[in-house]
Order: structure tokens, then sequence, then C-alpha cells
């Protein structure tokens, strides 16, 4: 098994983003790659307004951290989450790839 990876998209205003987290996870995940996925964490229950946004961020980013890489989907910089944790992952040295990219890399 490889490293394990966060994987990082739009859930905001995005009315098949678990599916598409899901597609994402199981091409990852088919190539050896561990996933730590936020839609599979319990974290829809908080609610939509901004402290719950907030809320879920703290929890996505704890996890983030603990990851040794970070897989951006398709449209993550129009995510303000997203944008959020690459930023974060940048400053931290966590490395940053597209999912298509990290799906490509043999280690």
């Amino acid at each position: 098994m490889k490293h394990r990876l966060f994987l990082s998209g739009p859930i905001t205003n995005i009315d098949d983003y678990r599916k598409r987290f899901d597609q994402d996870d199981n091409l990852l995940t088919s190539k050896g790659w561990a996933v730590a996925n936020p839609t599979r964490m319990g974290l829809e229950i908080f609610p939509d307004t901004e402290d719950g946004w907030k809320d879920c961020m703290k929890e996505t980013i704890s996890i983030m951290i603990k990851c040794n890489g970070v897989a951006l989907m398709d449209g993550w910089e129009k995510s303000r989450g997203s944008k959020i944790e690459k930023e974060i992952a940048d400053i931290l040295g966590i490395p940053t790839k597209t999912v298509i990219d990290w799906a490509k890399q043999d280690e």
C-alpha cells in the first residue's frame, strides 16, 4: 500500500459531489493509495451555514495534515475550502498534485 492521500475538492453547491469524490477515491485506491475521503467521514452532519462550514474545515484540515499528500480534484481551484487546504499543505510541505497525477505516480 502506498502512502495516504487526502482528497480535496469542491462540495458546496455541487449536487453530485459525493459521486465525484467516490469516483476519485476509487481510482486512487485502485492504484494502491490509501485515501482520506472527507465525504466518508460523517462531516455532512454539520449545518450548511458559515459556522458549520468552518467546523467542517477544522475537521478536514486536522485529518489532512496527517496525510502524506493531497490529491486535488477537478474544480478545486473554484472551491474556497480546497484552496485553503492546498495553501496549508504547501506551507507545511505536504505534496499536492492532481488526482490524475497521483494515479499515474509509481512508488
